[in-house]
């Protein structure tokens, strides 16, 4: 994100962690850049459904790649979902996070291309049948619904 990234992550580094997840800009085809928080909030089995930290934006253990394995490459364009999925819900790794903008995520990729939204979603599909019980999704979507709900209600 900015030349200054390495220096200010080598503290979080010194412990060690398996996964560091940062904040990133994403970068519009007009050059516009907004900051993204994907390091805020804590990566959980509910926060993984709905979708993958920032690859990246994510800075990963060597020693994970050994016991996790790399990317499944007959994923067109969700290996790193699969791959974080695989890592965190499976293997139980834990992801810490720091709060720093590190990389820019360009706008122009396949995984934004509008045309790939079928791919995109058969993938993501496959990946939920893969590593979530069958109705999770229904209880995925009463939990947003009651927390929107509460949101609004706490608002008045």
């Amino acid at each position: 994100a900015d030349p200054g990234v390495v220096a200010d992550l080598l503290p979080a580094l010194a412990g060690n962690p398996e996964l560091l997840l940062g904040d990133y800009y994403f970068e519009h085809p007009d050059g516009r850049r907004v900051l993204r928080k994907g390091s805020g909030l804590p990566v959980t089995a509910h926060r993984l459904y709905r979708s993958s930290p920032t690859h990246s934006a994510t800075l990963i253990r060597t020693e994970l790649f050994r016991v996790v394995g790399e990317y499944d490459t007959s994923f067109r364009v969700m290996g790193d979902y699969d791959w974080f999925l695989r890592a965190i819900l499976r293997r139980g790794a834990v992801a810490m996070p720091v709060g720093r903008a590190i990389s820019v995520f360009n706008a122009e990729g396949i995984s934004t291309r509008l045309k790939n939204s079928p791919v995109l979603a058969a993938e993501k599909r496959r990946l939920r049948r893969t590593y979530y019980p069958r109705f999770y999704g229904c209880r995925w979507a009463v939990n947003e619904a009651v927390g929107r709900w509460q949101s609004v209600w706490k608002g008045r």
